[in-house]
């Protein structure tokens, strides 16, 4: 019994003297300060991979969308033809029109007829163009060949974030001219377009096309 007693004694003081020790003030203090640092850190190293994620798909889409434009551009080339049209005003408008970037609502800064899509009574043919609107990029048609006064032109934006587009034609005697035709009896096309899109990072994309008709 004395044995059991004597025993006991010496447990009973050493968790007495021996109580579960927490966090001090500064301890705690220094653990939140901790915290708080990665999760500044932390939330950083989000933040900046979303931003590079959301780059990188405006980059890409970007070069999809211009590459989508330069091959439309190829196959309107390819299929283009020397037909005049009548304009809105009535005056008879070359098979190509090659004006200064920043026509108005209803034209647009290249222009020129093309064989469109193949029926029972043959090939159709169709008016299409190129503008620079703004900063938007855009492809336009017009329902038919020869306009009304109240004929409006259809517009589809291809990109944003264009600074510039420069467009030159290359005569039948070689040379680089940016208005076309030359004069108002000439209503050839000519034997090729150079396109140069310069987007807002000051990058500059060039391509040469020939007229298929040529």
């Amino acid at each position: 019994m004395s044995y059991a007693t004597s025993s006991a004694m010496p447990l009973e003081k050493h968790l007495k003297a021996a109580p579960a020790r927490g966090f001090t003030l500064t301890e705690l203090l220094v653990a939140l300060s901790m915290l708080a640092l990665m999760s500044v850190f932390t939330y950083r190293a989000v933040a900046s991979a979303l931003d590079a994620e959301s780059h990188v798909k405006k980059v890409s889409r970007q070069w999809m969308n211009l590459a989508i434009f330069f091959d439309q551009f190829e196959r309107d080339t390819l299929q283009a033809i020397p037909r005049p049209i009548r304009g809105q005003n009535g005056n008879i408008e070359a098979a190509l029109v090659l004006r200064p970037t920043g026509s108005t609502n209803n034209q647009a800064d290249i222009e020129w007829t093309r064989l469109g899509e193949a029926t029972l009574e043959g090939s159709s043919k169709q008016r299409v163009g190129y503008r620079l609107s703004g900063q938007k990029l855009q492809y336009v048609s017009w329902p038919v060949l020869d306009r009304a006064p109240a004929t409006e032109l259809q517009s589809v934006t291809l990109q944003d974030d264009i600074q510039a587009l420069r467009i030159r034609c290359l005569s039948r005697d070689g040379r680089w001219v940016e208005r076309w035709p030359e004069s108002t009896a000439n209503n050839e096309l000519p034997r090729a377009l150079e396109v140069t899109v310069t987007l807002n990072n000051g990058s500059a994309l060039v391509r040469l096309f020939p007229l298929g008709a040529t």
